[in-house]
């Protein structure tokens, strides 16, 4: 879509809720109390309203998002967001921060009747819809004969009222004042909501009662499981819906006991609850690429953690390991092969495929657990290998050396290395090295700029997959990935023509395992000799 036609889209959509209207006059900033003026920025801009892609539900092509970055009224805001964090921090909530945890209070549940009903409810358009007196009776009601932060309800309901008559956005070319509902975008609007739906938590669990066995909600997303008739629970919905206060819900109840609830499809199978991961059908399966110049730790712990995450959320292990080969497939597509997706050998356990990977990628064992022993003569390093074989602890001489100073060795040791490291990035006139990670081929290479210059360089060539560069032939042809953290400086010669001809040099001391296009530059042979007797 033109950017033209996002905007005139984006209006539409917040149009049609009724929670805005366009204005041609000049924005005029009116305050109820002069006490809020130190909470303003004069020369904040208006914000502008975004309309951003909404795939995964048919019929609302766009989500309007408010880019408040910088408005006029931020500091007053982040005053009211202490006051409103206080507020939600006293109430009594049955919200969730993730699916993980969504999962853990599932598994409290020891069991289920066969005709219980499982079901999610869907709080349309929340942060639009939610009513902002609402909003300012739930706050004042809750800070009545009472003073957060130096702030009284009286005063919190002002100084609201004085950001919403001003809340003004450009859409486009359009001026427009939001009237009714939160801003997505706005600082503000979260902690707001959750201070609202909080509320209308109470009402939910009075209505319940005893046939409403479970309930958990995640922002605007509830989960519950319902002891009685499916018309009884459609009554219940009813009942707990509040449109004159912004809350209209959409239910969905379980099919063939199965229902979707975020990154998890939930089972009810034989009095009891099981969870394996989900995506849904319009995912992508798009990740950073193994290509792509991103840090190799920064992929390996994202490829981990999505791992993990699978597991966390599956309560069966073959579920687990499904989803985990549905992931692995995905990011086969995305570049990576078997070993950077840290796969096991046959008869591996999942920590000794993790081990054997770390050691091949770093040349060491990731060491969790240590344990201090005495030397007991010959005897020492024969336990030492057991309790290593068997356990994978590390051990250290009791007598010579505690816990902490092998550990305070360790991290001085690595600080060097790191400083070793930016010293050598900012040196000039060198010849270096590259080495690939996954094959003993490397790069050799000159350059008068300093080194940090013309590694950027190499990686701007491989990102824009230029063939004139030999390190993204190896990568193109090979699928392999390069180990920039292992860039060695060689020699370092200010004379140009002396470097090239010691880079020819080293790139001859490689042999077939350079990956260069040429050998450097050539020279006559009695040239060759003199230079190599004067052992320059």
């Amino acid at each position: 879509m033109k950017n033209s036609e996002i905007c005139d889209e984006t209006h539409e959509v917040i149009g049609d809720r009724n929670m805005c209207e366009e204005i041609k006059e000049k924005v005029r900033v009116s305050l109820t109390k002069e006490g809020y003026k130190n909470g303003i920025n004069e020369e904040g801009r208006i914000p502008v309203m975004k309309g951003f892609p909404k795939i995964h539900k048919e019929n609302v092509k766009l989500r309007p998002v408010l880019d408040c970055r910088g408005n006029m009224f931020e500091p007053l805001e982040e005053k009211i967001k202490k006051v409103a964090e206080v507020i939600r921090g006293q109430q009594e909530s049955a919200s969730v921060k993730n699916s993980e945890e969504l999962r853990r209070r599932l598994r409290e549940i020891r069991e289920i009747r066969a005709n219980a009903i499982v079901f999610s409810v869907d709080v349309k358009a929340m942060f639009p819809s939610l009513r902002r007196k609402n909003i300012v009776s739930v706050i004042t009601e809750h800070m009545k004969d009472s003073r957060i932060n130096g702030w009284s309800g009286e005063g919190i309901k002002e100084a609201l009222r004085a950001i919403w008559k001003n809340s003004y956005c450009v859409i486009g070319d359009r001026l427009v004042r939001i009237k009714e509902g939160l801003s997505i975008g706005s600082k503000l609007s979260p902690v707001l909501a959750e201070i609202v739906m909080n509320e209308w938590e109470k009402k939910v669990r009075l209505k319940g009662g005893d046939k409403l066995v479970f309930f958990s909600r995640y922002v605007d997303d509830c989960l519950g499981i319902w002891k009685g008739t499916k018309r009884q629970l459609e009554k219940f919905v009813k009942e707990i819906e509040d449109r004159e206060k912004g809350i209209e819900l959409e239910l969905e109840v379980e099919k063939d006991d199965t229902i979707v609830f975020l990154d998890m499809r939930i089972k009810k199978k034989e009095g009891k609850i099981y969870t394996e991961w989900y995506q849904k059908s319009c995912a992508s399966g798009n990740y950073c690429h193994a290509r792509s110049d991103v840090d190799y730790s920064t992929k390996r712990n994202f490829i981990r953690n999505m791992e993990e995450r699978i597991r966390q959320v599956s309560s069966e292990k073959e579920k687990a390991e499904e989803g985990i080969t549905v992931f692995h497939e995905q990011l086969r597509r995305n570049g990576y092969d078997k070993r950077r997706l840290k796969l096991r050998k046959k008869g591996e356990t999942e920590r000794q495929g993790e081990e054997r990977a770390e050691q091949k990628e770093y040349g060491e064992e990731e060491k969790k657990l240590w344990w201090g022993i005495e030397s007991i003569g010959e005897d020492t390093e024969v336990i030492k290998r057991m309790l290593k074989k068997m356990g994978g602890i590390s051990t250290y001489r009791k007598g010579s050396k505690r816990l902490l100073d092998v550990i305070r060795e360790k991290k001085k040791k690595k600080v060097k290395r790191e400083e070793e490291g930016k010293e050598i990035m900012e040196k000039k006139g060198v010849i270096y090295r590259i080495q690939c990670s996954d094959c003993e081929m490397c790069y050799v290479g000159e350059t008068g700029k300093r080194l940090k210059e013309r590694i950027k360089q190499h990686k701007a060539d491989i990102r824009l997959e230029r063939d004139r560069n030999a390190i993204y032939k190896h990568i193109r042809d090979t699928g392999h990935l390069v180990d920039w953290s292992e860039v060695k400086v060689l020699g370092q010669e200010d004379r140009r023509t002396v470097r090239k001809w010691k880079e020819a040099r080293f790139i001859e001391v490689e042999g077939g395992k350079a990956m260069n296009w040429n050998a450097g530059l050539k020279i006559d042979d009695q040239w060759d000799k003199l230079l190599r007797s004067l052992k320059i």
